[in-house]
């Protein structure tokens, strides 16, 4: 059943977070993604979410007190992986620096840490945060979750401690306060392996023993276990871990662990290459470093050789043999590393792999201990400080359970109720037991997916990989509904039971079931929810090819369009074929497939150009001062007409061009006085050619403005949340420019948090605190720690002011005696002298209009002008117009101070203390840390490329700023953090003609450049900015880029760049590969 208002669904709960209704008792916080557990199942889920989708609206919630999961609570001596490390971490984030072949699991904590600060996914994560309750609101399509924050620690318990907590000090000894949280889509990644077993309930005594009983997964060192009697309860992996430690780290005085069954023990494996632990912690990183692919070959043997060892969990005749060949050996194997005494009782009576396997990292070796001792007595009764053993009593002074986790419990204790009001625990026992399709999705809980749920374990491979498996499909699944295609998806319920079914049939063949153990893989009923009875291989490629008919989408109008497209276009696509194909047969011709392919698209060509005869007009309104008022079009089989007439006009436009699958015309419009305009046909296709008109699609569009040069392809985002895939294929791969601009706002702070850059806020301000306006300054005391820092400036003299001329930079540096005043440069020329160079470059020009040659008296009277007083009108123009031809260009270093002090605007006017002052190009990386900080690299350019930040730069100036025309050697990725800037940007055939043209005009050789001081100064940085910036150039593509805008600029593109209005500018870019 769908939601009972779809639109409203989709107007309130979309791909962003909010919260809703304020300080109302009903206040909830919005997330388009809520994933539960950030252990390395949600820190997977989260980082994939951000690489593939580039989508950070997402939220991971954890009770407990850091990030990890089983890996940040289990802290017991000598924990460690129990796989190869480079099996034991994500694909999409390997490790080469581990320090082990088994590292220990600080180590494995730091790396799961590592991940998150690297996908940048840390700010997402919510710690100290219980979700007690997801319940699924079907007339809104989210979920509603109950979460707690909790006291800080509390967390690390386990809910039957936390109970026992609430119960004797009360609900604020655990709880700090509660929220209601809604979300689209539910992520569990609880895990597994989550409550610990508590001591059985059959054993009398527990409350006489005065000593310390904790369990191995909520390890106590407040607890000093030196001189002490210590009775450790199990012998599974972490027993095998933490028991060699006791006695000789912590000096227990004995150490007596009880057994139920022995293990089977597989002795550790070694490091490659005949290396021993100490050779392989040195080379590993090495290797893994230096030696391109190992890395992933590593990892790639392991797998593969842990698939091998699938044979051994078949029912085959082969399998059988397999198994008894390894259960001899590992007997021999234990034999020859534990005292002899021990030999029956570590026997296992049933086959290898039908339990868990140990992994032998010392246990056998403390068994030769004197203080330690292995029974298989039964725990008959506990005492104040000794227990009794079958008919014997042993001393006690601490109890530490190693007996395993509440492994059938799934989602234990969360509560997960679906669509009809039944919840996730009563679903499970109406069907036999814990279940989920794929191990994660169960029908009645739309949009909700586990990761690594019921019969997901493998006994053979590592848990990681399956969790990416998991991963990946559910990320397959939820996509259309993060693009805003579908409202919800649910599994069929035949499928889920079909599932199931195939499940529990196949697991009685396996070992688990044919072994004879007794193990927590099942439940007493013979139920087995833990296992999955098939290779991880086979369960990758289910991961990757999904069945899409195993599910209901409830589709959004946008999705359902896009899927009926979908469907029309391959309908399309096989009548083309199938028309191909019989006109070729009736033809009697003999094709190959690239000609039936040829044929299949003059097909499809046929089809457009018939659908042309039902073309219509929309109107789209203008904000002009001439509107439009009629319009129409005429087409035939072969041509189209268009008539257009304007308001208070009697002129009408008329065009005429033929429409054909082959054939390309373009045909200008004119209407009276005014600017042409140009369409262009391709074939039932019509599109903008440079302005005006605009026909795309089968669907004429008109509006009416000025002549205007192309623009760029705009992404209406922000910078944080553009999909990288999206990026990907819309401008790094094709290599084309691409605009990003932001949501419209005048809100700075809002501006620097929604594109992720800080600096936008931090270093800047607006006395209209309006961003943009063109009257922005530094902050000041924001960025008083950092005035010493010294930067790279640029700044072409002399500096005038450009309303009465007077010699700013002179008056600039009178005023300001600080040491930084002398890193300055000075004047090459005086007013005076610049003014007369003005005078007879304009009368030379005025020469050259008339065909007039210049005279000696005209050179005189430019010389002899009046330059003694306040300079005239005329004398200021000539300034503006040809100044530029005889400054000169400088750079040098100087701290951050200068242009703070050169930005503060001059005594009774709107003019900054030193114009043109422009900090060009700083590296960011020679930046103080906490500036650095300010400019977080954007993902798009960490990611969509192979990660390699060429360099990082800032650039800041007093207007105006002017960078001529110029192209740069790597790919760029140009972002705006003050006012704002015009730039135009060229194809590279476009750029290198202008460029070169420029070049030959000057007399200069007509090679490509990058940007260089030759271009910063003369005749050749007038010329540029005339061949580019003249109003009668419509080539290329001009953009204006604000605060939080982003400009892709591909590697080749040429490109000018200037200031706009007389506010301080400022941009940050990074050359990536």
């Amino acid at each position: 059943m769908a939601s009972t208002d779809p639109k409203r669904a989709e107007r309130v709960y979309g791909a962003r977070i909010s919260k809703e209704n304020g300080y109302d008792a009903d206040s909830y916080t919005y997330y388009p993604v809520a994933i539960i557990g950030a252990g390395e199942s949600g820190i997977a889920m989260g980082c994939r979410l951000k690489e593939k989708f580039g989508f950070d609206q997402f939220r991971l919630f954890d009770r407990q007190s850091g990030i990890g999961g089983t890996w940040w609570i289990n802290r017991y001596p000598g924990v460690a992986c129990d796989i190869p490390a480079a099996f034991y971490s994500f694909s999409f984030a390997l490790n080469k620096k581990w320090s082990a072949l088994y590292p220990p699991g600080p180590e494995i904590v730091k790396y799961l840490q590592g991940v998150c600060e690297k996908y940048e996914i840390v700010d997402k994560i919510q710690l100290n945060t219980d979700v007690t309750s997801c319940r699924w609101n079907d007339s809104e399509g989210v979920w509603e979750l109950t979460t707690h924050e909790l006291v800080k620690g509390v967390g690390d318990l386990s809910s039957y401690d936390r109970v026992a907590m609430i119960k004797n000090q009360g609900e604020d000894s655990v709880f700090v306060r509660s929220e209601k949280i809604r979300a689209k889509v539910l992520i569990s990644a609880v895990g597994g392996l989550v409550e610990p077993n508590r001591m059985p309930e059959t054993i009398p005594g527990v409350e006489d023993f005065q000593g310390p009983i904790f369990h191995s997964a909520r390890w106590r060192y407040d607890v000093d276990l030196k001189d002490k009697d210590i009775i450790v309860v199990g012998t599974g992996c972490s027993a095998a871990q933490f028991v060699p430690q006791l006695t000789t780290t912590y000096g227990a005085k004995s150490v007596t662990q009880l057994m139920r069954s022995p293990p089977w023990v597989f002795p550790k494996q070694m490091p490659p290459f005949g290396l021993g632990d100490e050779e392989w912690a040195e080379w590993s990183p090495w290797l893994n470093t230096y030696i391109p692919g190992f890395a992933k070959f590593q990892r790639l043997l392991i797998a593969s050789l842990a698939e091998y060892n699938w044979r051994w969990f078949g029912d085959s005749k082969y399998a059988e043999n397999e198994r008894a060949k390894l259960e001899v050996a590992l007997l021999q194997y234990m034999k020859s590393r534990v005292p002899e005494k021990y030999h029956e009782i570590l026997s296992p009576k049933y086959g290898v792999c039908c339990k868990r396997l140990v992994i032998d990292g010392g246990w056998f070796k403390s068994l030769h201990d004197e203080k330690v001792v292995l029974s298989t007595l039964p725990l008959t009764h506990i005492h104040k400080d000794r227990v009794t053993l079958g008919d014997r009593n042993v001393a006690a002074d601490v109890i530490i359970l190693a007996n395993g986790f509440e492994t059938l419990d799934w989602l234990h204790p969360l509560e997960v109720i679906g669509r009809s009001g039944k919840k996730l625990d009563e679903v499970f026992s109406e069907r036999g037991g814990p279940q989920l399709y794929m191990g994660s999705a169960m029908d009645g809980f739309p949009n909700f997916f586990a990761i690594f749920g019921p019969n997901t374990v493998t006994g053979h491979s590592s848990v990681v990989l399956a969790t990416e498996n998991m991963v990946n499909y559910a990320m397959k699944m939820i996509e259309p509904i993060l693009k805003g295609d579908a409202h919800y998806v649910e599994v069929k319920k035949e499928a889920e039971m079909a599932w199931t079914a195939d499940i529990q049939k196949s697991l009685k063949k396996r070992v688990w079931s044919t072994g004879g153990c007794k193990s927590w893989y099942q439940g007493e009923d013979g139920w087995n929810s833990t296992t999955y009875p098939y290779s991880q291989v086979w369960f990758s490629l289910l991961c990757m090819f999904p069945k899409y008919r195993d599910w209901n989408y409830k589709y959004t109008t946008k999705g359902f369009a896009k899927t009926l497209a979908k469907r029309i276009l391959r309908i399309i696509a096989l009548a083309g074929i199938a028309t191909g194909l019989y006109f070729a047969r009736q033809a009697g011709s003999n094709f190959s497939w690239k000609e039936g392919v040829a044929v299949a698209r003059l097909a499809r060509r046929q089809l457009l150009n018939k659908l042309g005869e039902s073309l219509k007009v929309q109107k789209i309104p203008k904000k002009t001062k001439e509107r439009m008022v009629g319009v129409s079009l005429c087409t035939t089989y072969k041509n189209v007409t268009l008539f257009m007439q304007r308001h208070g006009l009697r002129s009408c436009a008329k065009a005429s061009f033929p429409l054909t699958p082959n054939h390309r015309t373009e045909t200008a419009l004119w209407t009276g006085p005014h600017d042409m305009r140009t369409i262009r046909s391709t074939g039932g296709s019509l599109s903008r050619y440079s302005n005006g008109i605009f026909m795309k699609s089968l669907c004429c569009k008109f509006a009416l403005g000025p002549l205007l040069r192309r623009h760029i392809t705009t992404i209406q985002s922000n910078i944080a949340d553009v999909p990288i895939g999206d990026f990907q294929a819309k401008a790094f791969v094709p290599q084309t420019p691409i605009l990003i601009q932001r949501p419209e706002t005048d809100d700075s702070a809002k501006i620097a948090a929604e594109a992720g850059i800080p600096a936008i806020d931090r270093w800047f301000k607006s006395i209209e605190t309006r961003v943009g306006d063109d009257v922005v300054f530094f902050q000041e005391e924001y960025l008083k720690p950092f005035v010493s820092t010294m930067l790279p400036y640029e700044l072409v003299t002399p500096v005038f002011n450009s309303q009465n001329g007077q010699d700013v930079l002179s008056k600039f540096i009178s005023e300001n005696t600080s040491p930084w005043s002398g890193c300055l440069p000075t004047n090459d020329l005086s007013i005076k002298e610049l003014l007369r160079e003005c005078a007879l470059a304009d009368i030379y020009d005025a020469s050259e209009r008339d065909g007039s040659r210049l005279t000696e008296a005209d050179t005189t009277s430019a010389s002899g002008a009046n330059l003694d007083g306040p300079l005239t009108e005329r004398q200021v123009e000539l300034l503006r117009r040809h100044a530029q031809l005889f400054q000169k260009f400088h750079s040098f270093h100087a701290p951050l101070e200068l242009i703070i002090t050169a930005s503060r605007q001059q005594s009774g006017s709107a003019q900054f203390g030193l114009p043109g002052l422009y900090i060009a190009q700083a590296q960011m990386v020679d930046l103080p840390q906490q500036l650095r900080d300010d400019l977080p690299t954007p993902e798009l350019v960490s990611k969509a490329g192979k990660g390699d930040v060429y360099d990082a730069n800032i650039w800041i100036g007093t207007p105006p700023t002017f960078t001529p025309l110029h192209k740069d050697p790597n790919p760029n990725l140009f972002v705006q953090l003050s006012s704002s800037k015009k730039v135009r940007v060229f194809e590279p055939r476009q750029g290198q003609a202008i460029f070169a043209a420029v070049r030959r005009k000057i007399g200069a050789s007509p090679t490509a450049a990058f940007r260089g001081e030759e271009m910063m100064q003369g005749r050749e940085r007038v010329e540029l900015k005339e061949a580019v910036w003249n109003h009668a150039n419509s080539d290329g593509h001009e953009v204006t880029v604000r605060p939080g805008d982003a400009l892709f600029i591909p590697k080749g593109w040429w490109h000018s760049i200037k200031s706009e209005g007389d506010g301080l500018n400022a941009s940050a870019n990074w050359w990536f590969r």
